[in-house]
C-alpha cells in the first residue's frame, strides 16, 4: 500500500487491493480506519496551527493555561488531550487508532 500511495494510487486502487487481499469486508473497516486516521490528522493540523498563533510572543507564565486552553477547544476528550500533550513533547503523530 505504501508503494501505490507514493506512486499516487487513487482510493478505488487501493481499495481494490485490499478486497484481493483481505475481502471486502476488512477492505470496508480498513477504509473506516484511513477516514478515521486522516480526520485525526486534520485535527492535529488545526490544532497546531491555533497552537502557534496562540503562544506567539506569550511568556511562560502564560503559555500552560493557553496550551490547556487550545486543546481543550480542539480535543474535547481527555484521552486525546492526553494523546496531544504527548506530540506537543515531541511524540509520534499518534494517528487515531
Amino acid at each position: 500500500e505504501a508503494r501505490l500511495r507514493a506512486e499516487g494510487a487513487s482510493a478505488d486502487d487501493l481499495t481494490r487491493l485490499r478486497q484481493r487481499r483481505f475481502g471486502v469486508e476488512a477492505a470496508a473497516r480498513l477504509a473506516v480506519l484511513d477516514g478515521r486516521r486522516a480526520s485525526w490528522e486534520r485535527r492535529v493540523d488545526a490544532y497546531r496551527v491555533e497552537r502557534a498563533r496562540r503562544l506567539a510572543g506569550t511568556d511562560e507564565a502564560d503559555r500552560a493555561a493557553i496550551l490547556d486552553a487550545v486543546r481543550t477547544a480542539h480535543f474535547p476528550d481527555p484521552a486525546e488531550r492526553r494523546r496531544v500533550a504527548v506530540l506537543d513533547r515531541g511524540g509520534r503523530r499518534g494517528a487515531a487508532d
